[in-house]
């Protein structure tokens, strides 16, 4: 009830009961749901920074086992030349005793 001895106030700064009820609420209500948003946010970073470790755990032994497979191809080939070298000095003119005279 408006009181004819006092003026309207221009602020008025009077508590409602309701409309502070309902304020509390809504600010109760938009903190979880900020909370849970962070907490999602959180989680997919996390499940991010796994992913990206597992690629480069994955990333680093593909490197290792190419280094693995180049070294035991760059064993063949050395051995495959030692043979190579070792069939053209045994059939060298001078080892061949069809040969060897002539190739003095």
């Amino acid at each position: 009830m408006a009181d004819p001895l006092h003026k309207p106030r221009w602020l008025d700064l009077t508590v409602n009961v309701q409309t502070l009820l309902m304020a509390s609420l809504a600010a109760a209500g938009g903190a979880i749901v900020m909370w849970y948003s962070l907490v999602g946010r959180v989680a997919a970073l996390e499940q991010h920074d796994a992913d990206q470790d597992g690629r480069a755990t994955r990333i680093e032994v593909a490197m290792q086992q190419q280094r693995s497979d180049v070294n035991q191809q760059l064993r063949d080939i050395s051995g495959d030349v030692k043979d190579i070298r070792n069939y053209l000095m045994s059939n060298a003119a001078g080892t061949r005793p069809d040969t060897r005279r002539w190739a003095k």
